[in-house]
């Protein structure tokens, strides 16, 4: 117990509250489920008859409901690895925000390529692929030791996770929707992208403050 509590506390704060949060809404999925027999998945997935109808707020939530038990396991076991590497380099927010961009990034490919589609996209991988592109772009070039592989870039070890989270989601859902999913991994990374750009276009701290000294000398 005190091992688990030791690498619950080395998890970033982002990341836990990530982790509680999709945590609460499977049990409380699985509550309704059994004593009101409501299944809060209808009203969160995301299918494009439903967006073009009205209902847009389905673009956000599908990512970030578990579609059960399994998908919260197995994506948690990655949002805690990957996701306490990205958040660690970069800043709460910018976690949050990457997850976020794989979500609706998925979200946007499945409304335009199925737009009359009445079978909707449900789960957390999306969050997980945008997590694997994130931490691809922002710590490739670090190093860390695989049990197959032994020591490695994180890169390589990023591309092979990559491709087998999405062999994995092929073969769990149709194959359409499994592409789809995995178009969150290239929404993450432009966003980053983005991020990059816009912090290269700020004047950095410094410059202002030697531009202020001169004006005040």
């Amino acid at each position: 117990m005190r091992n688990l509590r030791h690498l619950f506390d080395s998890i970033p704060t982002g990341c836990r509250w990530l982790l509680a949060f999709l945590t609460l809404l499977t049990i409380t999925s699985i509550l309704l489920k059994s004593f009101l027999m409501t299944d809060l998945g209808d009203y969160l997935s995301l299918s494009g008859r439903d967006f073009w109808s009205g209902q847009v707020w389905r673009l956000l939530t599908h990512s970030w409901f578990p579609a059960g038990i399994q998908d919260l396991v197995l994506n948690s076991v990655l949002i805690a690895v990957v996701g306490a590497w990205v958040e660690a380099r970069s800043t709460r927010w910018l976690f949050y925000g990457i997850c976020l961009a794989g979500g609706v990034g998925s979200g946007v490919v499945k409304i335009l390529l199925q737009p009359h589609d009445p079978i909707g996209i449900l789960g957390i991988a999306p969050i997980s692929f945008a997590l694997l592109a994130a931490w691809i772009k922002v710590c490739g070039h670090e190093d860390i030791t695989l049990i197959v592989t032994g020591v490695t870039k994180v890169r390589t070890a990023g591309i092979i996770f990559s491709l087998l989270s999405l062999v994995a989601a092929i073969f769990s859902c149709s194959p359409v929707n499994g592409l789809i999913t995995a178009c969150a991994w290239p929404a993450a990374w432009m966003f980053i992208s983005c991020h990059e750009w816009y912090l290269r276009g700020r004047p950095s701290e410094t410059s202002t403050s030697d531009r202020i000294n001169r004006l005040e000398l």
